[in-house]
């Protein structure tokens, strides 16, 4: 009997640092997953599809579309991608995003503090 094929996990980093997102690849990549950049929530909405993420790294003070108009654009699309809100300002921030991300109907499952631990980044990317 063939096997059965197992699809890659794919993982959608959605940040305005360019910096950051090339440091994502970096710790994403060795622990199997496939890795697409978006620089904003812009470009997030003109590749989702393509993508079809598993898992989104989306932070939330970004330019032109930001990370709230991003989880409510997810959320309308009812997409399945879990998803892990980021930021660089007050802690609040990403625990405010979670709340109404999920109100919403997304699926936040985690809050990074940005700059984030690479031992937890790494960690979230082999526990989701």
């Amino acid at each position: 009997m063939p096997e059965a094929k197992t699809r890659m996990r794919r993982l959608l980093v959605v940040d305005d640092q360019a910096d950051w997102r090339r440091t994502i690849k970096d710790i994403a990549r060795p622990l199997g997953w496939i890795v697409a950049e978006a620089a904003n929530g812009r470009e997030l909405k003109r590749c989702f599809d393509a993508i079809d993420p598993d898992f989104i790294l989306l932070d939330m003070v970004m330019p032109e579309v930001d990370g709230f108009e991003s989880l409510k654009w997810l959320a309308e699309r009812s997409a399945r991608a879990r998803i892990a809100v980021m930021t660089g300002y007050a802690p609040h921030l990403a625990e405010s995003a979670a709340l109404v991300g999920n109100g919403l109907g997304a699926s936040v499952v985690a809050t990074l503090q940005k700059p984030v631990p690479i031992g937890r980044l790494r960690k979230l990317l082999e526990t989701c």
